[in-house]
């Protein structure tokens, strides 16, 4: 019986460390996920703060192309306005350049008009200075028909005539 209790005690020695070791290797077992999912979480955090690196340059980007798109723009328009412009103001110079000729015209034909006015007055003065001089010169009807003739009312004789 002293065998059968030393066997007793030499088993249940062996159960003792093997229920140890079984443990010892569910704790390395637990540690080992534990670490792994550790450095999965890890892993994780590494690629989304790298994604938001590459995310935030990508913003940036095309902040900047927005940017440069709307400055673009502006100009542009800015462009399209001072060529506008241009456009009213070569208009105004061109109607400017229109009414002044239009105004010289119009000077012109009244200084012509005040011109005939005048050669026609001095004409009737000449006229009947000549007749009240010599009313019945040959001359003086011709000289006074030519001058009545310029200034483009019917002569001496023309008006007796009618």
């Amino acid at each position: 019986t002293h065998t059968h209790t030393h066997m007793r005690s030499r088993l249940a020695s062996k159960e003792k460390a093997l229920e140890e070791q079984a443990e010892k290797r569910k704790k390395e077992k637990e540690e080992e996920v534990a670490n792994k999912m550790a450095a999965e979480e890890e892993e994780r955090k590494t690629w989304i703060a790298e994604a938001e690196a590459v995310a935030n340059v990508q913003a940036d980007q095309v902040q900047k192309k927005m940017a440069a798109e709307a400055v673009a723009k502006t100009r542009a328009a800015e462009d399209e306005e001072e060529e506008a412009a241009a456009r009213r103001q070569a208009i105004l110079t061109e109607q400017e350049a229109k009414k002044k000729k239009d105004d010289v015209a119009r000077n012109s034909a009244d200084v012509a008009a005040t011109a005939k006015i005048d050669a026609e007055a001095a004409a009737t003065v000449n006229l009947k200075t000549a007749v009240s001089l010599n009313p019945h010169s040959a001359s003086t009807e011709a000289g006074v028909g030519a001058a009545v003739s310029a200034a483009g009312r019917p002569s001496f004789e023309e008006s007796g005539k009618s």
